[in-house]
């Protein structure tokens, strides 16, 4: 507990500070500078039974809840438990383990209530369409969607990256959203960052985090994103003192540290965090999960690239289907006219083959770029390995040039 510093208990301290500190009272500076008094007392049973129900919430692997869902389509048991555990809170970190199915809990959360009618989902540029395409698989709600490139949609949810964020800061702070829901938000954890900044400006009722990688062994960098949460964390000073332990040293203060870890895991536990392994839902999920990542053409090399590459296979599958036909019509003919309707099909096949290799190089080297950027958003403070397959070696070597810093 906290209070003022009174005149009367200044008196009592000087004469019986010894007495005062057994029985656990002491005095501290709050954030702005000033004195205050802190004492302990034993909580109440129905907080603790709360706070303990939180701490099991969120681990559950499993919740009977009813949630709206598309048709033929279901929720993993502990998607169901990380979609209550969020209803039950205006803040909430899902910090699942990466492929435990994050968009698909956050989805679900929107179709659960039905007062969320405008929504902002924040994300690298590399998932915009990512999100787009899981909207239109999971989404129940009759809410519109559109994706923010040079200007900002006039849809219910609005997908932008990072940057657009940053770049119509000022027109979405004007807003006012039911949720926002923020991916990758350890993109976030330096206060000082302009995407930061903009994530802090969004005014939003609910607020949804989305991270595989809680930052842990460095508390620091966690702050910025559980403070914007809610919550009674205190100043940075106060958290860093008590979580990342905070000292001074020559160069001044350093919050690189850790301390308190696991009465760190069960603060957030109680109130924002759920966070479930791999190893704890094994039996759930099925051996391997395929997906399919989109990555939407980001400048005009990489459009030119793609559209020669689709308006050429148009074309070289019109004409073998013309070749094709007129190999049929040539049966009727002659041995010989066959065997020529036979030559030319393969004499384009060929040239289209040959081109075709072509163009689709040009494409592969546009891309990488974008896949540079996919692949690092995935790295990003993330223990996992990721194998990267190609088969143009120019590819690869500019694969491996652009991410040269995560070579062993």
């Amino acid at each position: 507990r906290k209070a003022a510093v009174t005149p009367e208990f200044s008196s009592a301290w000087k004469t019986n500070k010894d007495g005062l500190k057994a029985a656990g009272a002491s005095f501290s500076k709050d954030q702005y500078g000033n004195w205050e008094l802190i004492w302990w007392q034993e909580l109440p049973e129905e907080i603790k039974k709360s706070r303990s129900e939180s701490i099991e919430a969120s681990r559950a692997t499993k919740a009977d809840i009813d949630l709206p869902k598309p048709e033929g389509l279901d929720y993993r048991p502990f998607q169901k438990a990380g979609i209550r555990y969020a209803l039950d809170r205006q803040g909430v970190l899902i910090a699942d383990e990466m492929g435990l199915g994050k968009t698909i809990q956050a989805i679900g959360i929107i179709n659960a209530d039905p007062s969320i009618k405008s929504g902002i989902i924040v994300c690298p540029k590399s998932l915009k369409l990512n999100w787009a395409r899981e909207l239109e698989k999971w989404l129940t709600r009759p809410l519109t969607v559109g994706i923010a490139n040079g200007s900002l949609p006039e849809t219910d949810l609005i997908i932008i990256n990072y940057e657009g964020l940053v770049k119509f800061q000022k027109e979405i702070s004007s807003k006012h959203f039911d949720i926002s829901i923020v991916d990758e938000c350890h993109f976030i954890k330096n206060s000082k960052a302009l995407r930061s900044k903009a994530v802090k400006a969004i005014n939003s009722r609910r607020k949804v985090r989305m991270t595989g990688t809680p930052i842990v062994n460095r508390p620091s960098e966690l702050y910025n994103i559980i403070e914007d949460l809610g919550g009674s964390w205190g100043s940075f000073m106060t958290f860093a003192k008590r979580y990342c332990d905070a000292h001074q040293n020559r160069y001044g203060w350093d919050f690189s540290g850790s301390s308190n870890l696991d009465e760190l895991q069960k603060r957030l536990r109680e109130t924002v965090m759920v966070r479930r392994l791999k190893s704890e839902v094994l039996t759930e999920l099925p051996r391997k999960i395929r997906q399919i990542v989109e990555i939407a053409p980001e400048d005009s090399t990489q459009k030119k690239a793609i559209e020669a590459e689709s308006a050429y296979e148009q074309q070289s599958q019109d004409r073998l289907a013309d070749l094709r036909a007129a190999i049929e019509l040539s049966k009727a003919e002659s041995e010989e006219a066959y065997k020529a309707a036979v030559d030319r099909l393969r004499d384009a096949m060929q040239v289209d083959f040959t081109e075709m290799a072509k163009l689709r190089h040009e494409t592969a080297l546009a891309k990488v770029p974008s896949v540079i950027d996919h692949v690092k958003n995935a790295l990003e403070d993330n223990d996992n390995k990721i194998i990267i397959a190609a088969h143009h070696h120019d590819v690869i070597d500019e694969l491996m040039e652009g991410l040269a810093e995560f070579n062993p």
